[in-house]
């Protein structure tokens, strides 16, 4: 997140700032982003740059800064709604973004830069929607019931917990890829096999090794 330097600026420079970081997000996806053409459309130097942000990654996590709230919002009254279920969750959360989506149709291409072009090794940057403190996250996941998995140990909750939110990530990239109408709902049904996948497991009880 930006640094105490940044926010200690006049506001009508923070917005100039923050325009020129939307600006550039919008025009390429992040692998392309231009830290050069954001401090120039900025009129700030380079070095005045790093002593408000880290680099990309953390201008990323501040522009998704303002989805945050209504995100976790959500995520608190889903997997109560959900009884705790984690794939139902999985699904909810789906469901949430696309309203999301519709919420924000205007900003559509920013948002397909934003997250949609990411590639696979940066999904961790979507974690950044739940960083409005990282112990909330922690206290919306500490309510999953995780009775049904075959290990209940906390290494393995946790990569399952791993598994449902990348497989929840790459669907919701996939979607804003996608120009359709009928997107949201082939996405979901999608998702919704993905899911039944992982549920069941995709192996036989019974595998050879090569």
């Amino acid at each position: 997140m930006p640094t105490d330097t940044y926010f200690r600026l006049p506001e009508e420079k923070r917005e100039k700032i923050r325009s020129s970081i939307r600006r550039e997000f919008a025009r390429v996806p992040y692998e392309d982003v231009s830290i050069n053409r954001i401090v120039h459309d900025a009129e700030i130097s380079r070095g005045s740059f790093y002593q408000y942000f880290d680099g990309k990654e953390d201008m990323f996590r501040y522009l998704l800064q303002e989805y945050q709230g209504f995100f976790m919002r959500c995520a608190r009254q889903d997997m109560e709604a959900c009884g705790g279920d984690p794939f139902a969750f999985t699904l909810r959360l789906f469901d949430r973004i696309v309203e999301l989506i519709s919420q924000y149709r205007d900003e559509l291409p920013y948002l397909r830069n934003l997250i949609g072009n990411l590639r696979f090794q940066d999904f961790h940057l979507l974690r950044a929607v739940f960083e409005t403190g990282s112990a909330e996250h922690e206290k919306i996941l500490a309510k999953a019931d995780t009775r049904a998995f075959r290990d209940r140990s906390e290494e393995s909750v946790r990569i399952a917990e791993e598994i449902l939110q990348s497989a929840l990530h790459q669907s919701v990239c996939r979607l804003l890829c996608r120009e359709t109408e009928d997107s949201p709902g082939s996405e979901r049904v999608h998702l919704e096999k993905t899911l039944a996948l992982i549920a069941e497991g995709i192996a036989e009880k019974e595998v050879t090794s090569c």
